[in-house]
């Protein structure tokens, strides 16, 4: 319910107006799956644009992601529950050097934002919305650069190896800080 999947269904069905050869792939499952499916068939966007796949391996949600152009984090509700908040598929996507669309401005969404490696989408205008994903997927210029900022994003910010030394020193720097 958190993350609002019901947007990617009205991103989809402005997409099939405005440029009918964006598509959209969500994974997953959830007590609001169903829900989803049914507003998607109403708006006719449902296996035309919109592909809803159930639960996959994390393997063959990787090979999907490696297909794609970018990825999309969703959050709804008050912004208590998105604002410090970072979910797996915002590592997932940078790992796999895709820029990350947000419909929330949280920390996630700041931190792709400022590295050039995602964007924020309006969470109510459907249309701008829209609009501004399409115009940034059909900017290859900018999606090569985001694409390369994700990398970076990854390597630079959150390599595990080099997260895992630094949080080893900081416990060592308290340990002998102790002792002393």
């Amino acid at each position: 319910m958190v993350n609002g999947v019901d947007y990617l269904v009205r991103l989809a069905a402005e997409a099939a107006v405005l440029d009918p050869d964006v598509r959209f792939v969500g994974i997953g499952d959830g007590r609001e799956l169903q829900k989803v499916r049914d507003l998607a068939h109403s708006l006719g966007v449902l296996d035309r644009n919109l592909l809803l796949l159930e639960r996959r391996s994390k393997l063959e949600v990787a090979v999907w992601l490696a297909a794609s152009d970018m990825s999309i984090a969703l959050f709804t509700g008050p912004s208590i529950i998105w604002r410090d908040a970072v979910q797996n598929k915002f590592f997932d996507a940078l790992a796999a050097g895709k820029p990350v669309a947000n419909n929330f401005r949280g920390w996630q969404s700041i931190v792709a934002e400022e590295a050039g490696a995602g964007l924020v989408l309006d969470p109510h205008d459907y249309r701008a919305a829209t609009a501004k994903l399409i115009e940034h997927l059909r900017d290859r210029q900018w999606m090569t650069a985001a694409s390369q900022a994700a990398t970076r994003l990854a390597r630079e910010r959150f390599d595990r190896g080099q997260l895992a030394a630094q949080l080893l020193s900081r416990l060592e720097t308290v340990v002998a800080g102790e002792r002393a």
